[in-house]
């Protein structure tokens, strides 16, 4: 019986995980910036700046530059960037309900982007 139960849970667990990696995916959460990425993963992980550094091998810096859009690159590392991708399909739920508990909305949400054509659309000159 306890076997049972413990694949049970397992098998309950990837689901649920793979809802939540779907939901990202409808989000379009993989066109968002690698800066607001990496701040939104370190926010719903409860992370300091220096905690998000050392576990992507970076330093504090980097990572406040990433968030802040002032990195020197047009591109991100790829070692940084399947880091965080692994961080990502790792804690899906936990981003999920972070970004739904703090109303995040961003423009490269569907809805939200249509929204923004419309409004700029028919914006009266």
């Amino acid at each position: 019986m306890l076997k049972w139960h413990t694949t049970h849970n397992r098998e309950a667990d990837s689901m649920k995980l793979a809802s939540c990696q779907r939901r990202l995916e409808e989000w379009g959460w993989e066109r968002a910036p690698f800066g607001v990425r990496l701040r939104e993963v370190r926010r719903a992980l409860g992370w300091t700046q220096p905690m998000a550094a050392m576990m992507l091998g970076i330093s504090t810096r980097t990572v406040i530059r990433h968030e802040r859009g002032q990195h020197r690159r047009l591109w991100v590392e790829r070692s940084m960037l399947l880091k965080l991708r692994e961080l990502e399909a790792k804690w899906a739920c936990t981003l999920v309900e972070h970004l739904m508990r703090v109303k995040r909305i961003y423009p490269w949400h569907p809805s939200e982007q249509n929204r923004l054509d419309k409004a700029c659309c028919h914006r009266p000159r």
